[in-house]
């Protein structure tokens, strides 16, 4: 049996039980609505079928890592200690759900950059 993964679809408002309906007919599997998109568990095949056939969803995020973030300085740390993050671009999209903390996770993010580039 191929490995599950876990995603997370992103809809417009509004959209996310039809969505979550969508996603159980394409055989994703614990389906769970969420602010402005879906959480669900499928294989890389589901991928491929929810990125074919899928008509709400804007874009299927893949999760890399997922912490506590009480403060700035913890995210800053945490980000720090992702596995590969050398091999994240400056283009690499973020999705980070608290305020306020973007500028300090671009920062964790670009460090390495800069200390390569002395910029």
């Amino acid at each position: 049996m191929a490995a599950l993964n876990h995603y997370f679809a992103t809809v417009a408002r509004g959209l996310e039980p039809v969505a979550a309906q969508e996603l159980k007919q394409l055989g994703a599997q614990e389906v769970h609505p969420d602010f402005t998109g879906v959480h669900f568990l499928g294989d890389q095949a589901l991928l491929y079928r929810v990125n074919l056939w899928a008509r709400t969803l804007f874009r299927v995020l893949v999760p890399i890592h997922e912490f506590s973030c009480p403060r700035t300085d913890r995210l800053y740390h945490e980000v720090q200690k992702l596995p590969g993050r050398t091999t994240y671009s400056p283009t690499t999209r973020w999705r980070c759900t608290a305020q306020g903390v973007v500028q300090r996770l671009a920062t964790a993010i670009s460090q390495p950059y800069r200390l390569k580039t002395r910029l």
